[in-house]
């Protein structure tokens, strides 16, 4: 069952289907990449709703690019407690996650990388990996603090694991604030004149961002044109 949910509504007047991302940061996010942690796509006049519970993971991945635009796709992810250390260790030929005995502060997260060779590694929440440190060297410790903050933006496209600072999102993102109780928000997305809304319609639990249809379209473009080239990247990857 979920702790914490938000639902997407895609109002009529957009008149195109959308993608709203919810992405975390933690303290230190210059060392970091935060992710497209959890992806809600709905056609003009539908919604949809995601939800996650308040488990921690963590995670390694790989990593792969064209152009600007990055994207992990974890290879483990496996339930953390907060205060907890993980090893990433070559075992049967392969980087792999073991627990480590040693104790952490609390509210920490440490993975350090045994492996010989350099290990993308990462924390996670409700089973999905959320921020990234990319290229770990092996003797070296990633530090996550585990104090999320809630952020979603609206996309032409996105998928799961994609790199948010290099993401061509429509909008400026809004934060998602679950306070007094609350534990499921609502955010809209709707036309009004030659503007494009995204936000709390009202207003009780986010802000409302506004952005120009002609930037949207500007930036609309430049999503499809970023995500054609990573598609065909990453065909050619695994062809590979």
């Amino acid at each position: 069952m979920a702790d914490y949910s938000v639902k997407f509504v895609n109002d009529p007047t957009t008149k195109q289907t959308w993608t709203m991302a919810i992405y975390q940061t933690i303290p230190n996010m210059g060392v970091f990449d935060n992710v497209s942690w959890k992806q809600a796509s709905a056609p003009p006049s539908g919604s949809k709703s995601v939800g996650w519970a308040l488990t921690y993971n963590a995670a390694l991945a790989d990593f792969f690019s064209e152009g600007d635009s990055g994207v992990y796709e974890s290879s483990q992810v496996l339930a953390s407690n907060l205060g907890q250390k993980w090893l990433v260790t070559n075992t049967d030929g392969t980087q792999q996650l073991a627990q480590s005995s040693d104790a952490v502060p609390d509210g920490y997260i440490y993975i350090a990388n045994t492996s010989g060779l350099k290990a993308n590694v990462g924390i996670g929440m409700s089973g999905v990996g959320s921020v990234y440190q990319k290229g770990v060297l092996s003797g070296s410790t990633a530090q996550f603090k585990v104090t999320p903050r809630y952020w979603a933006s609206i996309f032409n496209k996105v998928v799961a694991g994609e790199v948010i600072s290099t993401a061509i999102s429509a909008t400026d993102p809004v934060e998602i604030v679950f306070a007094g109780g609350i534990t499921a928000i609502t955010l809209t997305a709707w036309v009004e004149g030659q503007t494009l809304h995204f936000g709390d319609r009202s207003l009780t639990t986010s802000s409302v961002v506004q952005t120009p249809m002609a930037l949207v379209n500007m930036r609309s473009a430049a999503n499809r044109e970023a995500h054609a080239a990573l598609e065909q990247a990453r065909t050619q990857r695994l062809a590979s």
